[in-house]
């Protein structure tokens, strides 16, 4: 299945992205562990092979949303 070709800095979710960015630019690592008890585990992704762990970056479950998003 071929993917569409089209620019992303044109679509709506770079926008909201860039718009995040600034929003997370001064949030702390402190803030965000000490809001979210059981970041660690709703950041992380495992299969048997792999395990991801995106709990240690300035990212929320919206910035996923916008990652994601297919607008």
């Amino acid at each position: 299945m071929a993917l569409p070709k089209i620019n992303p800095t044109s679509t709506k979710s770079w926008s909201n992205l860039q718009e995040h960015f600034t929003a997370m630019e001064t949030v702390k690592m402190q803030t965000l562990f000490s809001d979210q008890k059981d970041r660690k585990d709703r950041m992380s992704a495992h299969t048997d092979l792999l395990s991801l762990d995106f709990s240690k970056n300035r990212i929320t479950s919206q910035t996923l949303d916008f990652l994601f998003s297919t607008c």
